[in-house]
């Protein structure tokens, strides 16, 4: 029988092979674009399941190679993807972000939507990691980051020459003073380009301190548009201000942040830099609400501001250009508790809003509003969607492009990108795309794959798969789920999966569904679950147990109903993150320090982050975890008969930094030993076999490389690499693990 460990490598930016594209910058300072894997081949942008063949690895060894590419195997194409930036003009909008494709076209994080032709056009293989991007007419400009050799990161300003179907350098490399990227903020006009970066930059061989400067589009020279920019603190200290918000006309550059003075200006938080006679004016604001977003509109300035206090109230104040009048819009809405509002746009008298709203359990939504200028009424412009509005465009046919993170709105299948236009919402396709695979489960000789991705070789599974390793094929399970999946239990021919959706099979489940292999059928388990994302989930006693930001609840299916009551059973504090069967009990991880079972009274404490609960007798049992290896509590694990394995997260050293420690429990003479601590790291997988313990995430050990997996031998009592990786911005993320046999 073959014996594999599957890995599922997922890279949380795009890499692309820039060196196969004709150079657009000279070759000695090339961003490159790439990742170069543990296997020796070079990855652009495409989630890869590969097989390594494992002997007893070498220790210390920094990249054991040995891997074998599955290369009938097809990319992921996925339902997740978040949208960073956003810029219109006419009636378009362009668009970039985490996605590698948008409406099935391949992408790479950028994409220009028309909305007169409702159209995509996307911009495959562009070299850089997109964070930001401006639309002017017809000019599209894209600012992201690369890595250059001695490991700072470089931003770049590209200009799309659509005439010869290629990105044009307008400036870099640009890196800022202490070595890290903080471009936050990119604007155009006719003759500029406006950048700002957090305590200034690098730039041709010149250092601007002020962090704000013009870089003229013909020439590509850059300017200082200040000297200074300060904040005083107690009338003694002073420090540099900072920018994180401007925005340009062709005749006023604004800008938003935390300064009290720009050259010899005193000026608070808001000022003007007349572009012709550049002069700085400090605009006179008085309205005592802290400004927090700017808009222009036909030369006029609107400012969002939210005041302080424990009501926080979100306000819209107008900057006539005319006449330099300040003016309350009459705009008024309360936020706080969760509730955020990213954005606004302005049409004619209507004012729209986006953002977030929060339930009772925390929950984000979508939060779109509309506020009438001349009657001053807000209406709620219903949206049933997890998620949030991050941006909102304004098109010249009056129709809305807003973009954020978000799966569905209102039923409609939209990936984060939603069009609303006549007082309805318009379906743009699939909208942008990433795809992540969390979970590789056996389900006899075969595998259920299952995450965040919607295609296949261009048929929709819905983030759920069943995999044949032999024919290299693919099943659906029915209609799939609506959301990502975060877990998998296989009892029998039933398949139960936990994540974050509202719909199995097209019925309402929230977070929780079950297949059945032999009927074709999903059982629905209702909306019960308010907060349905479900980080774990397992079954015993016909019982479904789940956990998330909730903690611990459970369904029982002799009864059909839920029966746990939070706020008096189970662990109590924070979140548990794992369930794990060990014979007729369930471990518990998560970064909990209290388990109630039936109230104050029966409280069992100091549990570090781990509890066996046992169904039958419905009671709790205490696994004593030694405090000179706990804090915070676990973050993954596994069990292997009598063993337990598991990833805790320590507590900040001297140094500051964050450590993890690898654990391992004996249930047989119920002692716990510590493997070794790892540094910088995030862990999202774990197997194991006779010879090996594997751990993958973003990790970070032996010479303190980064890794996206790392090996355990029990035999050799020594780790190695499997995946090596320096370049801690770009590293890949291993998000699933399966060990079959010695592979």
């Amino acid at each position: 029988m073959k014996q594999f460990l599957f890995i599922l490598t997922v890279c949380f930016f795009q890499n692309f092979l820039f060196a196969q594209k004709p150079p657009l910058i000279p070759a000695n300072n090339v961003p490159p674009g790439c990742v170069l894997g543990g296997d020796g081949v070079i990855y652009k942008g495409v989630n890869k399941l590969g097989e390594r063949n494992y002997s007893i690895p070498e220790t210390n060894s920094r990249n054991v190679s040995n891997w074998s590419s599955l290369s009938s195997m097809p990319g992921f194409e996925g339902s997740g993807g978040n949208v960073y930036s956003s810029s219109s003009s006419g009636d378009s909008v362009l668009v970039c972000g985490d996605f590698t494709t948008v409406c099935g076209k391949k992408a790479d994080g950028v994409a220009l939507y028309s909305s007169s032709l409702n159209h995509w056009t996307t911009f495959p293989d562009q070299p850089l990691m997109p964070m930001l991007v401006a639309l002017y007419n017809n000019e599209i400009y894209l600012c992201g980051y690369a890595q250059d050799t001695v490991y700072y990161k470089n931003e770049w300003i590209l200009k799309f020459n659509s005439s010869l179907s290629k990105w044009d350098t307008v400036a870099g490399p640009i890196y800022t003073i202490n070595g890290s990227v903080s471009i936050n903020a990119m604007v155009v006009n006719s003759q500029n380009i406006f950048i700002n970066a957090y305590n200034g930059f690098h730039f041709n061989g010149v250092i601007f301190n002020s962090g704000l400067i013009a870089i003229n589009k013909i020439t590509h020279q850059a300017f200082s548009l200040c000297d200074s920019m300060l904040i005083h603190y107690n009338d003694t200290t002073v420090y540099n201000g900072s920018t994180y918000q401007i925005a340009a006309d062709n005749e006023n550059l604004f800008v938003l942040g935390s300064f009290d003075q720009i050259n010899t200006l005193p000026v608070t938080t808001l000022a003007r830099l007349n572009l012709t006679t550049m002069q700085w004016d400090s605009m006179s604001y008085n309205y005592g609400a802290q400004p927090s977003l700017i808009k222009i509109f036909n030369g006029d300035l609107y400012v969002q501001a939210t005041t302080n206090g424990q009501n926080i109230h979100y306000r819209i104040f107008k900057w006539k250009k005319s006449n330099s009048i300040w003016s309350n819009t009459g705009f008024d809405l309360l936020g706080g508790n969760g509730n955020y509002y990213y954005d606004f746009d302005l049409d004619g008298s209507t004012i729209y809003i986006a953002g977030q709203r929060n339930d009772a359990q925390y929950y984000w939504h979508v939060d779109f509003r509309k506020y009438d200028l001349i009657n001053h009424t807000l209406t709620n412009i219903d949206t049933i969607s997890g998620g949030y509005f991050q941006h909102c465009n304004l098109l010249t046919d009056h129709s809305l492009f807003a973009s954020g993170f978000f799966r569905t709105i209102n039923g409609i299948d939209c990936g984060s990108i939603i069009k609303y236009t006549n007082n309805s919402y318009f379906d743009l396709g699939t909208g942008v795309s990433n795809s992540y695979v969390n979970v590789i489960v056996p389900y006899g000789n075969q595998y259920i794959i299952a995450g965040e991705f919607k295609y296949i070789n261009n048929i929709n599974y819905n983030n759920i798969a069943l995999w044949d390793p032999v024919t290299n094929t693919y099943q659906a399970l029915g209609a799939g789920v609506s959301g990502w999946v975060n877990d998998v239990d296989v009892v029998g021919d039933d398949i139960y999966i936990g994540g974050g959706f509202m719909y199995a099979g097209g019925i309402e489940s929230h977070g929780i569904g079950k297949y059945n292999m032999t009927t074709h059928q999903w059982v629905s388990y209702g909306n019960h679950l308010d907060n349905w994302n479900i980080f774990s989930m397992t079954t015993m006693d016909n019982k479904i147990f789940v956990s998330g930001c909730f903690m611990v609840d459970y369904y029982d299916e002799s009864l059909s109903a839920w029966l746990a009551n939070q706020y008096n059973w189970g662990p109590s504090g924070m979140r548990v993150y794992k369930l794990l069967k060990k014979d007729s009990s369930i471990l518990m991880l998560g970064s909990f320090d209290a388990v109630y079972n039936g109230g104050w009274m029966n409280m069992i404490d100091s549990c570090g982050g781990i509890i066996q609960y046992f169904p039958t007798t419905d009671s709790f049992q205490k696994i004593n975890f030694p405090n000179n290896i706990y804090t915070y509590g676990f973050e993954y694990g596994l069990i292997n008969g009598d063993d337990f394995y598991g990833v805790s997260t320590m507590k900040y050293t001297n140094s500051g930094l964050l450590w993890s420690t690898i654990s391992h429990y004996s249930f047989i003479s119920n002692q716990w030993n510590s493997l070794d601590t790892i540094a910088y790291s995030y862990c999202d997988a774990m197997a194991v076999n006779d010879s090996n313990l594997y751990i993958g995430g973003q990790l970070t050990k032996l010479n303190n490389d980064y890794s996206s997996l790392l090996v355990y031998n029990f035999n050799s009592v020594g780790w190695c690499h499997a995946g090596y990786h320096t370049n801690n911005e770009m590293q890949p993320d291993v998000k699933a693990l399966c060990a079959v046999g010695n592979k």
